[in-house]
């Protein structure tokens, strides 16, 4: 009876200490940025105008090809416009989190100049190209640091409004 006394007693202790920890590490501020899940990011200068940046975002939501080509072939005929949604964030690692620097929505399945939605052997393929004035990609005031860090989001929408999405890596640089 003694050892369960002893035993419940370490248990109970055990638990606090558990408690503790989880509130104390659940204090730490973590950077806004989620892992890089599948999108690629390119920023380049834009060789037509020198005030900005070209930035390209690609990526392939990994599934068998005729899965691929049914989502396209069915992209207008649920309860949503299915299509694509592209984000440009800014994330300085502070407590305001990442910071919203550009939305491109993109309706349907497409194929032209600035990019395509289209169903390839590997899966649904995307890509768009975004034009951007350099002084958006500069997010950090500079205070403390003056590396910008930029990354992107493609949200897949289907027909039935369900979303898929993959984040791209951060690029760190003095933009």
């Amino acid at each position: 009876m003694n050892a369960r006394k002893t035993l419940a007693w370490l248990m109970n202790s055990a638990a606090v200490v558990v408690t503790a920890a989880g509130v104390i590490a659940g204090a730490t501020p973590a950077a806004a940025a989620p892992g890089q899940s599948g999108a690629t990011l390119h920023i380049i200068q834009d060789p037509q105008n020198q005030g900005n940046y070209l930035l390209a975002i690609l990526g392939r939501f990994p599934m068998p090809e005729a899965d691929a080509v049914g989502f396209l072939n069915n992209i207008d005929n649920g309860d949503c416009q299915g299509g694509m949604n592209y984000y440009v964030f800014g994330d300085d690692g502070g407590d305001e989190g990442a910071r919203y620097i550009h939305f491109k929505p993109v309706l349907g399945a497409h194929n032209n100049p600035d990019g395509y939605l289209k169903a390839s052997s590997q899966g649904l393929e995307y890509r768009t190209q975004i034009q951007l004035r350099k002084s958006l990609l500069n997010e950090d005031s500079g205070v403390l640091d003056d590396n910008d860090e930029i990354y992107a989001q493609a949200h897949f929408k289907d027909s039935d409004c369900k979303i898929r999405i993959q984040t791209s890596q951060v690029i760190t640089r003095l933009f």
